[in-house]
C-alpha cells in the first residue's frame, strides 16, 4: 500500500510539472473543470495546492484505509490514471521540442 501511494504521490508531482509548463506554453488545456478555474484565478495556488492536498490526501487515506481494500484499489485506479496523464504529457513535450527544432 506504501509504494502505491508514494506512486500516486510520485505522478502526481509530475502531472502538476507537466500541466502547469504545458499551461503556461498554451499547449495544453486543464481538463479538471476545478482545477481550470483554480489555474485562471492563480497559477502559482493551484501548482502549490496540488504538491501540498493530494500527497496529504492520499498519505492519509493510505494510512488509515490500510486494511480497507477499496483503498488499495483506489490508489491502483489513480495510478492507471496518472500514468494515462503522463503518457499524454510525453506526447505532447515531445511534440513541442520537435516543432522547437523546426
Amino acid at each position: 500500500m506504501f509504494v502505491l501511494a508514494l506512486l500516486v504521490i510520485l505522478l502526481n508531482f509530475f502531472d502538476a510539472v507537466f500541466t502547469q509548463a504545458g499551461l503556461a506554453h498554451g499547449i495544453v488545456i486543464e481538463v479538471n473543470p476545478l482545477l481550470a478555474i483554480l489555474y485562471h484565478l492563480n497559477p502559482t495556488i493551484t501548482f502549490v495546492s496540488k504538491l501540498v492536498l493530494i500527497p496529504l490526501g492520499v498519505g492519509f487515506v493510505a494510512i488509515n484505509g490500510e486494511e480497507r481494500v477499496w483503498v488499495f484499489y483506489g490508489l491502483i485506479f489513480c495510478v492507471v490514471v496518472y500514468l494515462v496523464a503522463f503518457g499524454l504529457h510525453l506526447l505532447w513535450l515531445g511534440q513541442f521540442f520537435l516543432l522547437m527544432k523546426a
